[in-house]
């Protein structure tokens, strides 16, 4: 082995780590203005709650740390993100060495995860929870394989082990599945029955739930809330056909995976897959769970990006089962995936700068968020209050001006503040029904055409003052 090939190994997850920090810096220089899921988190910064809406608290409660340790929200945003993405990858890495012992395996299931676009792009564009969610569950993993090789397992395991599972539902409760899928495999697999059918199991119940019974409290008095967004999501209805069910879940695990198999068969060519009871077992009990829980609720609608979590550990498994692994091929698989992180970090920065060539559409990192205060002020439109439609609009108006104070508006908050002063309603074409909603009110709006940032195009805004 040369050294170039020796440098690539041996030096893979530093390789990354300066993959994300250049990820990082790009997203500081295109800042002003959010994405999605960003601006859900800076509308609730400091805003403690022990739930919010569909979602658990623990991204939001520790994202709120980043934003009062640094006064950038962009940079508070960017740098969470990005630890927990190089942690997904970290943990990868050592679950694998763990496993074989072997750098150029680690190195290559760690590698594997950029050839998975719905992780290695989607991740790194927007989304939080779900990142959360996959650091969790790779933890989780971790530790689980950590225990297998211990002969005896101590008391403070058990308290680690019920902690992690308290991280994992509190991040996201689409981790509730991995769980069950490790419960389901302690029947049937050696490797982790001795820890769940262990009497010191009851101590990581135990911590569970005193680490999750204000959440489930709050669940329990807000149930409606909780659910009501994944159940509109997943098209959950009494028009229901099972094939529909089953092809929307098989669309969806096809994005995910499917390119990154066919691709890895092609250059590794020979594998054993027998050898890898466990991640077999997994993968099993998993895809059977997801068909059963289709049919059973009815599912009609399946997005990718909901089951990485699960699916991320298919690298390891895949890199385990290699047979004749040969240097050359390993060395060019490496060098295919640093190619595509460059290709990735030209993509963010040319859908910035150049999004009339690049893209159908402005990305949100165009918003014209500094050009909508702007004009506000140049027009000597004065508000202290703000109801909105989304937390999109919401969080670039806060950005340039944190002294108003912000309001999803309904008819109760619309009724509390009619005919008080500096009071603004703002929104665009994504909130539409806004539009009629206000007309039938009797309320005059005004749109203002804006382009976006690097581009022709235009971004309409509709406002109005009561």
């Amino acid at each position: 082995m040369n050294k170039y090939k020796n440098f690539i190994i041996n030096n893979y997850i530093y390789i990354v780590a300066i993959y994300l920090t250049l990820f990082f810096l790009l997203r500081i220089l295109t800042s002003g203005s959010f994405e999605r899921d960003e601006s859900a988190q800076y509308i609730l910064e400091g805003v403690y709650k022990w739930g919010y809406n569909t979602q658990p608290p623990l991204y939001t409660w520790v994202q709120n740390l980043f934003f009062k340790i640094f006064n950038n929200p962009f940079v508070a945003l960017s740098l969470f993100k990005n630890m927990l993405i190089f942690f997904i990858y970290y943990l990868t890495y050592k679950i694998t060495y763990i496993l074989s012992n072997n750098k150029i395996l680690s190195a290559i299931a760690t590698s594997s995860l950029i050839f998975i676009p719905p992780f290695s792009w989607e991740f790194e564009r927007d989304l939080t929870h779900s990142v959360i969610v996959t650091f969790s569950t790779m933890l989780l993993l971790y530790f689980i394989i950590t225990l297998t090789n211990k002969k005896k397992i101590k008391t403070f395991d058990y308290i680690l082990l019920g902690s992690i599972v308290s991280i994992g539902i509190l991040s996201k409760y689409n981790f509730i599945l991995f769980i069950i899928v490790l419960l389901i495999m302690s029947f049937v697999n050696q490797q982790i029955k001795h820890i769940v059918f262990n009497k010191k199991i009851l101590i990581s119940i135990t911590v569970s739930i005193i680490l999750l019974l204000p959440h489930i409290y709050w669940v329990l008095n807000h149930f409606n809330v909780a659910t009501s967004g994944s159940i509109k999501k997943m098209d959950i209805s009494n028009s229901y056909n099972i094939f529909v069910s089953l092809k929307v879940l098989f669309m969806a695990l096809a994005e995910l995976i499917a390119p990154y198999i066919i691709l890895f068969i092609l250059f590794f060519k020979k594998f054993n897959f027998k050898k890898q009871k466990f991640f077999k077992d997994y993968f099993l009990i998993l895809i059977f769970i997801l068909i059963a829980i289709v049919v059973i609720f009815k599912i009609q609608y399946f997005k990718s990006r909901w089951v990485v979590p699960l699916f991320l550990p298919i690298v390891i498994y895949m890199t385990l089962s290699i047979k004749n692994l040969q240097i050359i091929i390993a060395k060019w698989w490496l060098n295919l995936s640093i190619l595509i992180m460059i290709g990735f970090l030209i993509s963010f920065t040319a859908r910035y700068k150049f999004p009339d060539l690049v893209s159908k559409e402005p990305s949100r990192f165009n918003y014209p968020a500094k050009k909508i205060y702007n004009y506000l002020k140049t027009n000597h439109i004065q508000y202290n209050k703000v109801l909105i439609a989304d937390s999109l609009m919401g969080a670039n108006i806060k950005y340039y001006n944190q002294k108003a104070n912000y309001y999803f508006i309904n008819d109760k908050i619309f009724n509390k503040f009619k005919g008080k002063k500096d009071t603004l309603i703002i929104f665009d074409n994504d909130s539409l029904w806004l539009l009629n909603w206000l007309n039938k009110k009797g309320i005059k709006v005004k749109y203002v055409k804006l382009k976006y940032k690097n581009s022709k195009r235009f971004y309409i805004f509709y406002f109005t003052v009561i």
